[in-house]
């Protein structure tokens, strides 16, 4: 099922009542993209002048995705964190843990996903190597507002056990014996996604709208073409 589908026929809703942004966050989400397409209004001179060095670059990056998740439906965060470049998306995923209105299901995705299986073997901090210590806490803070309410319902199903990403049937029951039994089981929803079904493949591509990828593409290529005129940076 596609997302306008999806959102034409309501099936992303909070227990029958339709879906809203709350109206500081609609707000937040407006001046985003008007900074945003200001930035990219700006892109085809600073091309000619190279001058989008890394933290520009960075920082143009960030505003084009924050202002995407910031006005994202529940079913596109969930597609987000099931899809996107774990390699390159350790921000987007803290502030989305961040926001009391990411669905619980969604939630648990992003639990398992970045990697709660394998930390479940620790137990504690200090048995954690240093490396892995900051994604540790992450695991922990986020089983931690999963577990006390601190997410919300939009009607979105999700059991770990039964999708083509991570979770528990990775792990025996000897190395999740220390996770707690909720984690472990299904979020009861009328509506279960499937994140890589192959509708999603001709509007997607990691977890984005193809109209964004395109943006971020073009932000690339500015950013790459400065780093080739400027070597020595």
């Amino acid at each position: 099922m596609t997302i306008m589908r999806a959102q034409h026929e309501g099936i992303l809703t909070p227990r029958g009542a339709a879906y809203e942004m709350r109206p500081n966050a609609r707000n937040h989400a407006r001046t985003l993209l008007v900074r945003t397409a200001r930035t990219m209004h700006a892109l085809p001179q600073r091309q000619g002048q190279q001058a989008m060095n890394e933290q520009d670059y960075e920082a143009a990056k960030w505003a084009l995705l924050h202002a995407h998740l910031v006005q994202a439906t529940p079913e596109q965060r969930h597609l987000y964190v099931a899809r996107s470049n774990y390699g390159d998306n350790q921000r987007a995923l803290a502030w989305l843990a961040d926001q009391p209105d990411l669905d619980r299901a969604t939630a648990l995705m992003l639990f398992w996903s970045v990697g709660a299986g394998s930390h479940a073997q620790y137990e504690s901090l200090d048995d954690v190597p240093d490396y892995d210590r900051d994604t540790h806490q992450f695991i922990g803070l986020v089983q931690q507002r999963f577990l006390g309410g601190f997410y919300a319902d939009h009607g979105i199903g999700f059991d770990p056990t039964r999708w083509d990403g991570a979770g528990p049937n990775e792990h025996s029951a000897d190395e999740l014996q220390r996770m707690p039994a909720q984690m472990l089981q299904a979020v009861d929803g009328e509506h279960h996604i499937d994140p890589f079904d192959e509708a999603y493949d001709e509007d997607y591509d990691d977890g984005l709208p193809m109209a964004l990828v395109e943006q971020l593409y073009e932000l690339a290529d500015v950013h790459i073409a400065w780093e080739e005129a400027n070597p020595q940076a």
